[in-house]
């Protein structure tokens, strides 16, 4: 076809152009009233703007063959009215090509986009007709400046719009893709050819023509006659169009078939137009086959069972008619059972924890506040039967709780403002014992399903060890505010956390003059601070026990001998702090002293006494040697 063109371009221009310019006028009529004929109801948006967008490009073109020079229609005027012409029909057909791809999907598209391309075009014709469209071809010098620019910009918006069309994943534009970025790209080269011609009945003037008849026809075999042969693409493209997403979540290989078993839409990466069993694994293409012929003889649903691979799929495969009945397409949807089990014995177990737990836990009814389930946990806490516990609610065994009360505690949960909510309370059980339970209640599900789940904890335990636990520490803050000897609990740092009365009264201070300074501070002298510094390297360092006697100074500047024991306190192995104690030595050195005196005193008169007893023997042993007639002299 393309040679015979040249061939008679060769002998006859004008009778090539009329030739090419009519048959491209045939082949947009062509596009706009098949695209247009559709049903409404059956309408693919994309199909209908190229068929409206061509009706108008082809009024334009018609007027263009009649003022192309020679024609003779249009006397008066010269060849830039044709070319004027030209560039306003690709101006249209740009920009609506354009609007077209990024616009179909949106409503009411197509009234507005007729409305639109019919004033556009008007006006178009009434500024050529008129003399006030820009000049684009003057006999003296050819070709314009206007006309080469606009040429040039037509095509950057054609380019853009074939970029566009072979990046997009609509599911409108996937099937006719190809068709419409090759139509583009062949206007583009129609394009640059009309920005190289000097006379126009040249060479390529021709090849431009050639360029826009092949892109014409491009459009009308890819896209019009596609969507028309095919219904799939005209009834239900545009319905799961918003399907798209719901495939990609199914967990098996699914898709949806035209009438010749091609794929259309996929959750796998299958290229549009690729033959089922070219998109299944091996093991599943015979099987497909034959259940695709099921659907086609009149077999509405067919549904397998089948394991392949190690993995268990349940095959779903139901045949599309379009509005006559005719068979139009399939949906071939598989799930993954091996999946599906194990999430359902998942779930068997999860749900076996949750009747077997020792917690309580209970469902109730937000409305009626009735149990509508209760754990094994719950019964045996309760000491209730299954029968027994349900239509009862949470205020039957909840002595201590009022109507009021547990209507205020479940308002956040069933309004929205709170997720959950917690507290402790009272359960009684059957045979009237009492017991301490934290409940934790929290809403599941939306609307007439909503649930309330109260998960409950028996604390009953934890409270008595707790209760035991404050009087345990009542008890030593007691022992230790009222011990005899003064008390430091001081960090790391050796600053006093808590101090007690008999060390105030030793040191002569108020609890506030004491509390965040360093024992360093206001107790240790000048002298003695090094030192006292390394007794705390002692406790935490090494985690030994201090024992010592020194001086302390008391708020009034005075000296008072203490004897000092440092605890270091440990926390899971780390050290929290110290506690010092201060036992103060005055009266334990005063009585020392005066021991000391007593003794010197008793040693001095049993010096004197044993000197008396010394004497006392000597005269008594002189006076008997005088007494003695055999030692007198």
């Amino acid at each position: 076809m393309g040679v015979l063109l040249w061939w008679c371009s060769r002998q006859n221009y004008l009778l090539f152009h009329a030739v090419v310019e009519i048959g491209s006028v045939v082949v947009a009529c062509l596009m706009g009233f098949l695209a247009l004929s559709i049903p409404k109801g059956e309408r693919n948006p994309l199909a209908c703007g190229i068929g409206a967008l061509y009706l108008a490009v082809a009024a334009v073109d018609v007027l263009h063959t009649l003022a192309f020079k020679g024609m003779g229609v249009f006397t008066g005027f010269s060849a830039n009215l044709s070319t004027q012409l030209w560039i306003l029909a690709r101006i249209l057909e740009s920009a609506g090509l354009l609007a077209v791809i990024l616009f179909h999907s949106r409503r009411p598209f197509f009234p507005a986009f007729s409305t639109v391309l019919l004033l556009l075009s008007t006006a178009g014709l009434a500024e050529v007709f008129n003399g006030r469209f820009p000049d684009c071809y003057l006999p003296e010098t050819g070709l314009t400046f206007f006309k080469i620019f606009a040429e040039w910009g037509i095509s950057a918006v054609l380019v853009l719009s074939a970029v566009i069309v072979l990046r997009s994943e609509n599911p409108v534009l996937r099937p006719f893709r190809r068709a419409l970025a090759a139509s583009l790209f062949l206007t583009v080269a129609s394009e640059m050819s009309f920005t190289l011609y000097t006379d126009v009945y040249g060479a390529m003037n021709m090849l431009g023509h050639l360029f826009k008849a092949a892109s014409f026809y491009v459009l009308l075999v890819g896209v019009v006659r596609k969507s028309l042969e095919n219904p799939l693409f005209t009834v239900y493209l545009p319905v799961l169009h918003g399907q798209q997403e719901f495939l990609k979540g199914l967990s098996g290989p699914s898709f949806l078939l035209d009438a010749r078993g091609l794929v259309v839409l996929s959750n796998r990466d299958v290229p549009s137009g690729t033959p089922l069993e070219e998109a299944l694994p091996e093991g599943l293409r015979r099987q497909a086959e034959e259940w695709l012929q099921e659907v086609k003889n009149e077999k509405e649903v067919l549904r397998r069972e089948i394991s392949f691979d190690g993995t268990d799929l349940l095959v779903t495969v139901r045949g599309l008619k379009d509005l006559e009945g005719k068979f139009s397409g399939a949906a071939f949807v598989s799930l993954d059972l091996t999946e599906q089990r194990e999430t359902t014995a998942r779930v068997r177990f999860l749900s076996s924890i949750v009747e077997n737990s020792l917690n309580e836990s209970y469902v109730l009814d937000p409305h009626t506040l009735r149990f509508e389930y209760a754990n094994r946990g719950a019964l045996e806490a309760l000491g209730l039967t299954p029968g027994e516990i349900l239509g009862r609610t949470l205020l039957d065994i909840a002595p201590n709780l009022t109507l009021e009360q547990l209507l205020e505690r479940i308002d956040p949960i069933c309004s929205g403002r709170q997720e959950t909510v917690s507290f402790v309370e009272q359960h009684r059980k059957s045979d009237g014992g009492l017991y301490e339970v934290f409940l934790r209640l929290q809403g599941f599900g939306e609307g007439a399903d909503r649930k309330i789940v109260a998960m409950g904890l028996d604390v009953s335990r934890r409270v008595r060890t707790l209760s035991t636990l404050r009087e345990t520490n009542a008890m030593l803050a007691q022992l230790f505010e009222n011990a005899p000897v003064g008390m430091f609990y001081c960090d790391k740092e050796g600053r006093v956390l808590k101090v007690n009365r008999a060390a105030l009264r030793m040191f002569g201070y108020r609890k506030d003059e004491v509390l965040k300074k360093t024992v360093e501070e206001i107790l240790v002298p000048e002298a003695d601070r090094e030192i006292s510094l390394g007794h705390w390297k002692t406790l935490f360092g090494e985690g030994r026990s201090i024992l010592l006697e020194a001086t302390r100074r008391k708020k009034d500047g005075s000296s008072l001998p203490i004897r000092v024991i440092g605890v270091p306190v440990f926390v899971k192995g780390e050290a929290k702090g110290a506690c010092l104690l201060y036992v103060d030595l005055t009266a334990e050195r005063e009585a020392r002293k005066a021991t000391e005196r007593l003794n010197r005193l008793l040693e001095a008169q049993v010096r004197e006494e044993r000197r008396v007893w010394e004497e006392t023997i000597k005269v008594l042993a002189r006076a008997t040697e005088l007494r003695d007639p055999y030692t007198a002299g």
